[in-house]
Order: C-alpha cells, then structure tokens, then sequence
C-alpha cells in the first residue's frame, strides 16, 4: 500500500511539473528592446522562417516566425526638434532572408507609419496605423543580393497626418 501511494504521489508530482512548463505565460524579452510583450508573445508561438526569400514578400515578419531571429540593420531617431520621440529601424531575419521597417514610438502612442523600399529589382511595403500605437511594422521583402533597401518611419497625432518623420539607408545587403 505504501509504495502504491508514494507511486501517486511522484506521478502526481510530475503531472503538476509538466503543467506548469505547458502553461507558462509569461512574457519573453522583447527583441532588441523594441515592441511591445503582445506583439512578442505571439511572435513566439509562430514557426521560426516558416517563408524564405520571394515567398517572404508581402508578408507578415511576425505571423511567419521571422521576426524570431530578426536583428537590427539600420536605425535612425525620429525627431522634434531636437529631441527623439521615435525610431525607425530596418529589421532583417537571416532565416527568412528579407527585411521590413519598424517604427517605434519612444514615449507613449501615436500614429504610425513604416514604410520600406528595395533598390532593385524594385518593390515597396508599407503600413500605417489606423488607431495610435507604439510599434508598428511593413510588410516584408525579399533581399536579393546588391540591393539598397530605405526606410521612412512617421509619427503623428492624427492619422494620415504625420508631423514627425525619420530615414534610414542601408546598402550593404
């Protein structure tokens, strides 16, 4: 009787244990300390580069897993006057191979937009928020070899009006 017993409880033990592995929900570090914890949450759950190259362009980095490995290209302050209140990057996911822009809102929400462009062959993406946000993402593109990809992120009060603006150059792809 007294091994049945302990039996239950290491099996019961070790029901709760795996429990709690399945259900952990908290909130994993934010990706180069941009974006929010939902934004990232799910993120998580996608399938790491579940596109590559062409079949990436057009679509969403985090909806297909490449924002998993993404790391910043290229990055530059959104201003007023002289104080940054914003940042607009170019991400890139090596899984993935293609990139997209990120803006960032540094203090608060606002009206965004992200917009990149790719040299050759020529393609654009963009995004523009449609309630205020903090982080807002283009859709991507495929990086082909030689090509320049520029980014123009905007920040506003409004939407469609954007008072502040930010661009980044990246040439080394």
């Amino acid at each position: 009787m007294r091994i049945a017993s302990s039996f239950a409880v290491v099996a019961l033990g070790a029901s709760f244990a795996l429990a709690g592995c399945i259900a952990d929900t908290s909130d994993p570090e934010p990706l180069d300390g941009e974006g929010s914890a939902q934004e990232d949450v799910g993120e998580a759950a996608a399938a790491l580069g579940s596109c590559y190259g062409a079949s990436c362009t057009g679509q969403d980095p985090g909806a297909t897993g490449c924002e998993a490995d993404a790391v910043t290209r290229a990055s530059s302050d959104i201003l007023s006057g002289t104080t940054a209140i914003g940042k607009i990057v170019i991400r890139y996911s090596p899984s993935c191979n293609a990139a997209w822009a990120r803006t960032v809102v540094t203090s608060g929400s606002s009206y965004l937009r992200a917009e990149i462009t790719r040299s050759s062959p020529y393609a654009t993406s963009q995004a523009e928020s449609t309630s205020p946000t903090d982080a807002l993402r283009s859709a991507m593109l495929a990086v082909t070899p030689g090509s320049r990809f520029t980014a123009v992120g905007k920040i506003g009060s409004n939407p469609g009006i954007f008072q502040f603006s930010g661009t980044v150059l990246r040439t080394n792809f």
